[in-house]
């Protein structure tokens, strides 16, 4: 199994207090010698998001991964 954890923070660099950042979890575990399941979770955040928009967002995905 690999265990993996991403982290992004992207600056705007005319406007301080506005910044994001992207953050993402994943494990990954083989199940044979081609095949492997990757299950992740993924945060974005927008400190200034535009009107009607919230700050947050997250994803969970699961994906088949197979490698020759």
């Amino acid at each position: 199994a690999n265990f993996c954890q991403d982290i992004e923070y992207l600056a705007n660099v005319e406007d301080t207090a506005d910044h994001r950042v992207n953050a993402e979890t994943s494990l990954t575990a083989a199940i044979s010698s081609h095949v492997s399941l990757k299950s992740a979770f993924s945060w974005k955040r927008v400190n200034r998001p535009p009107a009607g928009f919230i700050k947050d967002d997250t994803t969970t995905s699961m994906a088949l991964i197979i490698n020759y």
